[in-house]
């Protein structure tokens, strides 16, 4: 009683519609004159260029003028003579361990046992 009852919306028509035949003509666009503006972007405004005093035409072109910034120096100085020698470091000496994991320093891979391979296994788990 208090649900609203479903209500489908209807199906869109789908059928044919000649276009109107009473359909008004586009006005075409008619071209506006346009106006080019020539050098007075860049002058100064209110003044012509030849009353412009030759003081304040040297003022112009200094503030025109680009000034990059210095590259950095990149040039290689080698280090000074008088500067204090460092101490070399001593080679020390190193092990290379080869062959089978389960070997000991003393002994050579083949001469172990295999009760021997068991034991270190076991002492490797419960470590």
């Amino acid at each position: 009683e208090c649900q609203k009852q479903f209500r489908a919306r209807p199906a869109p028509d789908l059928s044919y519609k000649p276009p109107s035949a009473t359909s008004t003509p586009r006005q075409l666009t008619e071209p506006s004159p346009f106006r080019i503006q020539s050098g007075s972007k860049y002058s100064t405004p209110g003044k012509a260029p030849s009353t412009l005093t030759t003081e304040e035409i040297r003022a112009q072109e200094c503030q025109k003028q680009f000034r990059a910034r210095p590259a950095p120096d990149l040039s290689y100085k080698p280090p000074s003579a008088t500067s204090t020698p460092r101490q070399l470091t001593e080679p020390s000496p190193f092990r290379i361990q080869s062959g089978s994991k389960y070997s000991t320093p003393g002994k050579a891979p083949s001469t172990l046992t295999t009760e021997e391979i068991r034991a270190q296994e076991c002492q490797k788990q419960f470590r």
